[in-house]
């Protein structure tokens, strides 16, 4: 394999690997505000606070 061919190949792949890494930091914030904001929600409903301090 020649050294023109493997920079690209290992290029393509980082490219890859960061958009992929993008898409799932995206989709655990989303999780991640879904969730805080469900709890929240349901405590509330509850009549339920915590007393923080």
């Amino acid at each position: 394999m020649k050294r023109r061919t493997f920079d690209k190949l290992v290029s393509i792949v980082g490219l890859g690997l960061a958009v992929l890494l993008f898409i799932f930091a995206g989709l655990l914030n989303f999780g991640a505000g879904f969730a805080n904001d469900n709890v929240q929600s349901q405590l509330e409903n509850q009549n339920i606070a915590f007393l923080l301090g």
